[in-house]
């Protein structure tokens, strides 16, 4: 029997590989009678269903904004990649705690006992809660990379320059899986960011391009940019990718967790940011289960 694997995107990046150094854990829950003892309540999750950087950010977003309004304490396995991105005791203090890998086990075998036939929008129904994304502070970095660095032009020479930061996903857990296909995603086309980068060129008179992507090749070869466009490809990694978009004056999104939080997250007062306008998937049960007047923020606009 033929089988097809498909790539997962995040599981590449862990602690370990990680090229610049993560704060140190100074508390570690490594005992459950520590929590049992302990007369406090906690939400806890294991992370593992899926490990983009985006979507385990939504995880981490919608878990604490529930812990928060419960009176509860959100644990997180001290192996969590997003680690890597945002220093959790210096911007959440106590309301975000580690547990080591014995516990979190524990906890799963503990809590499998228990089967939860409440939908998540009657269990926010009944306790009352409204979710609300609360945004980190992404830690500063500097990273080197021999084979994939480029070399930017002096500060001043973007002073009159609109900085457009573009994130390209290629998109094969989406284009080559059926049931991701069947669910609702949608991957971006190339003509989108061809007629956004286009469209804003035409608005701006100095315009430089940042490319970010999860396939810097792939995006190249089908961009196409001529030396007539100024353009530059990130070199990664992904938290660096996310890093600069966020820090551009416009942002043209992917579909996907990955391209909403590099623009949500956005440094600038008013950033200018366009999104994929057929997301998700006419029909689908995706497109049902999502409010895309509240999922996108209404000063971005559309784009075919």
């Amino acid at each position: 029997m033929k089988k097809s694997v498909f790539h997962q995107s995040g599981n590449e990046a862990n602690l370990e590989n990680t090229p610049w150094n993560i704060p140190t854990i100074e508390k570690v829950i490594d005992d459950v009678e520590i929590l049992e003892k302990s007369g406090k309540k906690y939400i806890f999750s294991d992370f593992g269903y899926t490990h983009g950087l985006g979507n385990l950010m939504f995880q981490v977003a919608g878990l604490y904004s529930i812990a928060k309004e419960s009176g509860s304490i959100l644990l997180i396995p001290k192996t969590n990649s997003l680690r890597r991105a945002f220093d959790f005791q210096k911007n959440f203090n106590d309301s975000i705690q580690f547990m080591s890998e014995n516990v979190m086990k524990q906890l799963a075998r503990d809590s499998e006992s228990t089967r939860i036939t409440m939908t998540v929008d009657e269990f926010l129904e009944n306790v009352g809660i409204t979710l609300t994304v609360q945004s980190a502070r992404m830690i500063e970095t500097n990273v080197a990379n021999d084979d994939l660095a480029f070399e930017m032009p002096e500060e001043d020479a973007f002073s009159k320059t609109m900085i457009v930061g573009v994130h390209i996903r290629h998109g094969m857990d989406i284009s080559m899986n059926s049931r991701n296909r069947k669910h609702g995603h949608v991957d971006t086309p190339i003509e989108y960011y061809k007629r956004a980068m286009e469209q804003i060129s035409n608005v701006y008179e100095s315009v430089a391009f940042i490319i970010c992507s999860d396939d810097v090749s792939w995006a190249r070869r089908n961009l196409r940019l001529g030396k007539e466009t100024s353009h530059f490809f990130c070199p990664g990694p992904r938290e660096v990718d996310m890093a600069i978009l966020a820090s551009c004056d416009s942002v043209i999104m992917s579909t996907g967790t990955f391209g909403w939080w590099s623009a949500y997250l956005n440094v600038n007062a008013s950033p200018d940011v366009y999104y994929y306008k057929h997301w998700p998937a006419p029909g689908s049960v995706m497109e049902k289960m999502t409010n895309k007047t509240e999922y996108f923020l209404k000063s971005w606009t559309a784009l075919e």
